[in-house]
């Protein structure tokens, strides 16, 4: 996160003590005030360990468990205070819907700023299960334990890249997908390209802790949100305020035991957002409040929810909810931009922001790097829009509101507006290449100036990246470099830096106590490529399997196929069926 969140997190938060590492000290300490303290655990860590003299804690369900700061359409993140029994709730949910065997092996890739993190952790340890950590999941295919993972819980646009890169393990029998809409193409293809057996659907905002409703999506099926889970009621009401009856479209209130106390030290909005329930129960005296979430919604006729969409200016990017106008607040403070609007658009098939700006006076001369530097500078890299673009004047309805269907409307095209600047050498031209590729732009288009997110890159296509480069130039270099260069020649730079740090290994020399061997045919081969190209025999070597008796050919492409996800080196699988020469060898992705 950018320094000024961090400090708006830290202030607005009120927090007595901030737990860090040492290499974040000097970082955090101008951000503190003078009553907050600050320990580092690597430093200090010993002082506290195995001390006993505040074990014995009152907690109460009511106290507060954590609070987790969402986008604000104010122009600042606004924090969800969460308490003990809601948190708790959704555990006793899980633990009724999900098998210990599925807990065998959780993945844990999201980030502790992001509220699906309190399943992955909390609900596999509360019910005995292994956590499994991964920095990131498009890291999935090197983690080492990879095949221990029963369970993965993600956003679907990550689900999208793992499954281009052939990237989820036959061990991994249910998916959790939550954060955005889930569409019927991908369900299909999960059921379809893995050994998955259950895929679910989850959505819920942070205001009611993390999930509110659940289905188990099937292949070729309706796509749905699902039923509220346990101790949870969903309401729909249309324009007027009444109960929408099934099919009718209206916005979605949920009530019971897993809404949040509501909006920390943020009184007016907290009244605003959560709404006494007209349907409380006295008796049972659950659901006493309702949370009013802005998302449109009908019932369908098997009794669950069809997810149509936003009531207001929020939008979902790769799982990350934002509130258009905390950007356009961004924006408006800069002193330059007189008027602004930004809205969401898919773009080369995923969701982009797309910032529209009328400069002071009318001004020219405007320069876009100081523009995109500031909004860097207090937004987190998921908020920041991919193009900002200039217009005389922002369109407005008849009624004095920002005309955003008109926006929507407009033509975007996400190749640089710099001047061109060619690439200066090879590293840079190949560079260019991958950029052009990732990003699905004009090759001719991408110049040493050009800068990896302002041609509408994000994270998720980061990965991608370094995965080329990898490939390409034989270099591990790490996802942080993608983010910290400011441009393609920067970015070479890096890579050059990076050189020796091999992905394989280097081939180690066998002393031999007999003078001559008789060399084959391959190994003479490798000689050869190896002069050519010296320590790339490791990539051409050819491999061969031969198996006999009854054969099943789904079991033989789900083999070769985890060879490949696990082996990046080998590229193309052959297969010679019954013997029949090369009438039958064909690849294996035809099979």
């Amino acid at each position: 996160y950018p320094q000024a969140r961090l400090q708006h997190m830290l202030q607005d938060s009120q927090a007595k003590l901030v737990l860090t590492q040492s290499k974040l000290r000097t970082q955090l300490t101008s951000l503190l005030s003078g009553e907050t303290e600050l320990i580092a655990l690597d430093e200090s860590w010993s002082e506290y360990d195995g001390t006993e003299d505040n074990l014995n804690v009152a907690v109460t369900p009511q106290h507060l468990a954590y609070v987790i700061y969402t986008s604000g359409s104010t122009g600042q993140a606004k924090g969800v205070a969460i308490e003990h029994n809601s948190a708790v709730a959704l555990i006793s949910w899980a633990k009724s819907v999900y098998s210990q065997d599925s807990l065998e092996g959780v993945l844990a890739a999201t980030s502790m700023c992001f509220d699906l993190s309190i399943y992955e952790i909390f609900q596999t340890l509360g019910n005995g299960g292994k956590v499994i950590l991964v920095g990131n999941i498009l890291s999935l295919p090197e983690l080492k334990s990879q095949h221990d993972i029963r369970l993965i819980n993600t956003v679907p646009s990550a689900m999208e890249e793992l499954l281009r890169l052939n990237a989820i393990p036959a061990s991994v029998k249910t998916i959790n997908l939550a954060g955005e809409p889930l569409s019927n193409r991908l369900v299909d293809k999960i059921y379809s390209m893995t050994a998955v057996e259950d895929v679910y659907d989850l959505y819920g905002p942070s205001e009611d802790t993390t999930y509110s409703t659940f289905t188990r999506r099937v292949a070729n099926g309706q796509a749905s949100i699902g039923k509220p889970i346990a101790n949870t009621q969903a309401y729909i009401f249309d324009e007027y305020e009444n109960l929408a009856p099934k099919g009718v479209m209206g916005e979605l209130y949920l009530s019971g035991e897993g809404l949040a106390r509501g909006y920390y030290r943020r009184e007016a909005l907290s009244a605003e957002k959560f709404l006494d329930n007209p349907f409380y129960d006295a008796q049972s005296q659950h659901g006493r409040r309702m949370y009013k979430t802005g998302d449109l919604v009908r019932w369908l006729d098997n009794g669950e929810l069809e997810y149509l969409g936003r009531i207001d200016n929020q939008v979902k990017i790769r799982g990350f909810r934002i509130e258009i106008g905390e950007i356009e607040a961004q924006l408006g403070q800069f002193a330059n931009v007189t008027d602004c609007a930004v809205v969401a658009k898919n773009l080369e098939g995923s969701q982009q922001l797309i910032a529209y700006y009328v400069p002071a006076n009318n001004k020219t001369g405007l320069d876009e790097g100081e523009l995109r530097a500031h909004l860097r500078r207090t937004l987190p890299e998921y908020m920041l829009p991919a193009a900002c673009i200039r217009l005389e004047s922002i369109p407005l309805m008849p009624n004095g509101k920002v005309d955003r269907i008109t926006l929507e409307a407009m033509q975007v095209n996400l190749e640089s507006s710099k001047v061109y600047v060619a690439p200066r050498n090879e590293v840079e031209s190949q560079l260019a290449v991958m950029f052009a590729e990732v990003l699905n732009v004009n090759v001719s288009k991408v110049g040493s100036n050009d800068n990896f997110f302002e041609l509408g890159g994000h994270s998720l296509l980061s990965i991608r990246l370094i995965s080329l480069i990898r490939t390409h130039f034989d270099v591990e270099l790490p996802v942080q470099a993608v983010f910290s260069a400011k441009t393609l020649s920067e970015l070479a730079v890096a890579i050059d830096e990076h050189q020796g740090t091999q992905v394989l290994a280097p081939l180690t020399v066998i002393a031999r106590t007999k003078p001559h061997y008789v060399t084959s045919f391959a190994q003479q081969r490798l000689w050869f490529i190896d002069q050519l190209q010296a320590g790339s025999a490791q990539y051409n070597m050819p491999m061969a399997w031969q198996v006999q008796g009854e054969l099943d050919l789904g079991l033989i492409k789900q083999v070769f196929e985890s060879i490949l996800t696990r082996h990046e080196v080998l590229r193309t699988v052959y297969v010679d069926v019954d013997g029949e020469a090369m009438q039958r060898i064909r690849p294996m992705s035809e099979i």
